[in-house]
């Protein structure tokens, strides 16, 4: 997955090896002219002012960030849809470190430290 390719936050493990699809990312429900099928799943409501949110956030700009959630059609819809997105990222930091998810979390209210 790049930066420009949507995220599907149900997709939490890595791809499987060898030949064959298991359905995890959809790169292989290509038709064989190569154009991709058009997702047909909703996006969740206030992804796309998370991601806002974020990018300004990662931008250190709280000017924008304030502005993005000022404008918002329903500021709290994007609120909540970055503790998903958060949530499903440190579900994935632990998947991919081998060890609880409950860990992860203790380790985080503990050092305040993100294993991302």
């Amino acid at each position: 997955m790049t930066i420009m390719e949507p995220l599907n936050i149900q997709v939490l493990a890595d791809l499987p090896e060898g030949p064959g699809c298991a359905g995890c990312c959809g790169s292989c429900e290509q038709p064989a002219g190569g154009e991709p099928i058009a997702d047909s799943t909703p996006v969740l409501a206030g992804f796309d002012t998370a991601i806002a949110m974020a990018e300004a956030a990662a931008d250190h700009n709280p000017t924008w960030w304030n502005e993005i959630r000022a404008r918002a059609d329903d500021p709290s819809a994007g609120e909540y849809c970055s503790s998903l997105l958060l949530g499903a990222m440190l579900e994935s930091s632990a998947h991919r470190l081998g060890v609880p998810v409950a860990d992860v979390w203790a380790h985080i209210r503990r050092t305040g430290e993100l294993p991302l």
